[in-house]
């Protein structure tokens, strides 16, 4: 993930390459694959279970690093780290349903399980 789009490698070595500005939008999922569609309608399917993420954190990057150039320009410089960190932490619907994936030190902090 860098200040001009994501790539997703799969097992084979293939990288997919989805530019920002094609607003890519994660539509669902099919057969275990995220359903990824940009505004040129290309489709990309790409096993979720590549991804350290839940759906909805995945739902979340795209639709946030494709809508606001501010943290997009982030992701070049030092902060890069800590801006996707802060769009992955789960959101009070996470949190009331469990449904994130991982726990920050300030999550875990507020919610030890």
């Amino acid at each position: 993930m860098n200040s001009t789009g994501v790539e997703l490698t799969q097992i084979n070595g293939h990288t997919n390459e989805i530019p920002w500005k094609t607003h890519p939008q994660l539509v669902g999922v099919h057969q275990g694959d995220a359903i990824i569609i940009s505004m040129n309608h290309h489709e990309l399917r790409y096993p979720m279970s590549y991804l350290p993420m839940s759906m909805r954190q995945l739902e979340r990057l795209l639709n946030t690093f494709s809508t606001d150039g501010r943290l997009r320009a982030k992701l070049s410089g030092p902060e890069a780290l800590s801006t996707v960190l802060a769009v992955l932490e789960p959101t009070e619907e996470e949190l009331a349903d469990s449904s994130w994936t991982w726990y920050s030190s300030r999550t875990t902090a507020k919610n030890p399980q």
